[in-house]
Order: structure tokens, then C-alpha cells, then sequence
């Protein structure tokens, strides 16, 4: 897993201003605590932490996935998936909920990104 220093060198590389990469260290921050909760609570590695949450979100995801969400919806989906597969780890309650708000948070600060790089693609061809 890339270092959110790392991350955010990249995502200032790609344009993003100072203020929003410090934003994004933020919301990433509640991600790398139930990381380092699950981490300690199973005696387990970062990336076999990362791999119990990956299975988690791919598990809630296939339940919960319809096909005719919007992408607002599926945002919500995936931060409900964190949510209560936090509580079922036993994090607290109020942390989940950041980790909820936070990762629909994060899923739309990607998808702007991606937008803005495409958009920024196209003046470069024109040009």
C-alpha cells in the first residue's frame, strides 16, 4: 500500500493543489486507524489487514449490488460496506461512521480527479 506521503506527492503531481492533497490525508486518516485496529486486534500485517477489508467490501458489495444504482448510489453502498464491516470488527460506532462519510468522501475526490484529468487530456490533444 502506497504511503499517504507517497499519495499525496503523486496526486499534487497530477495537479491537485496543496489544501486538497492535505484533505486528502484527512479523510484518509480514519482508513489507516482500523487498518492498525484490525492490524493489532488479529496480530496480522498491513497488507493482510488491507486484504481482510478488501474481502470484506467485495463480499458486501456482491449483496448489495443491484445494476441500476446511480453512482451516488454506489458510492453509498461501498461506504455502508466499510461501516458495517467495521462495527463487525467491534470499532467503535462513531469511527465507523467516519469511516462511512469518509470513504464517500474519497470515492467522489477520485472521481473529480479522473474527470479533471480527462477534461485536462482533451485541451492537450486540441492544443
Amino acid at each position: 500500500m502506497l504511503s499517504i506521503q507517497d499519495a499525496k506527492k503523486t496526486l499534487e503531481q497530477m495537479g491537485m493543489s496543496v489544501e486538497e492533497t492535505e484533505k486528502f490525508g484527512l479523510i484518509c486518516e480514519p482508513f489507516i486507524n482500523f487498518h492498525k485496529f484490525l492490524m493489532k486486534k488479529y496480530n496480522i500485517s498491513s497488507e493482510m489487514a488491507e486484504n481482510k477489508t478488501k474481502v470484506a467490501s467485495k463480499e458486501y458489495l456482491t449483496k448489495n449490488i443491484k445494476g441500476d444504482e446511480s453512482q451516488t448510489e454506489l458510492f453509498q453502498i461501498v461506504g455502508r460496506g466499510m461501516k458495517e464491516y467495521a462495527i463487525l470488527e467491534g470499532y467503535d460506532f462513531d469511527l465507523c461512521e467516519e469511516l462511512e462519510n469518509n470513504l464517500y468522501e474519497l470515492v467522489t475526490m477520485f472521481t473529480t480527479i479522473t474527470f479533471k484529468l480527462e477534461n485536462d487530456g482533451k485541451k492537450i490533444k486540441r492544443d
